[in-house]
């Protein structure tokens, strides 16, 4: 098990080389017209996906417009990215487009035993600051959480210094 770390929004996170999939940058993610998703998923200690999307910064709650892009942009990215996950695990797609698809996650189980974290790490903003994405987040994500029987918890918005005490970054 090698480590790797993978920069993001100025942050490197650590991540196992074997275990990460870098969907932004591969197929079939990039083919696909209007679907966006997250920087990276890992496995991680056998049972847990974690989904990650890294920021340089945030609208200020107060700017709804921009707030409420910014949150259904960041939700849809990270939805987006738990789906293909699991429709690449179920080969939905051709051995071509499966290629980058790490061999990790392809023979995890992905049965009710996996659990799953997504994170929005924002570089360089205040703690105070994360609770209204965090809220505002799980309100946004909160079918898909129903659905998939998926903790509110598992949705985590946290900055930098957060994320390094958690082991994430750096």
């Amino acid at each position: 098990m090698s480590k790797l770390l993978v920069v993001e929004s100025g942050m490197k996170f650590v991540v196992d080389s074997d275990k990460l999939f870098r969907i932004e940058k591969v197929q079939p993610a990039k083919g696909m017209n209007g679907v966006k998703v997250a920087e990276f998923a890992e496995l991680h200690s056998g049972h847990l996906i974690n989904i990650v999307e890294a920021k340089s910064s945030s609208p200020h709650p107060g700017n709804t417009e921009n707030f409420a892009t910014y949150i259904c942009d960041i939700a849809c990215k990270l939805e987006n990215t738990l789906l293909l996950l699991n429709a690449l695990h179920q080969n939905r797609f051709s051995s071509s487009e499966m290629m980058d698809f790490p061999s990790a996650l392809r023979h995890a189980d992905l049965s009710k035993t996996m659990n799953y974290h997504f994170f929005l790490v924002i570089k360089g903003h205040k703690k105070e600051w994360l609770v209204p994405l965090q809220n505002a987040l799980v309100s946004r994500m909160s079918r898909l959480l129903q659905i998939w029987n998926i903790r509110s918890s598992s949705v985590k918005v946290v900055n930098d210094m957060m994320a390094h005490d958690m082991g994430l970054i750096e």
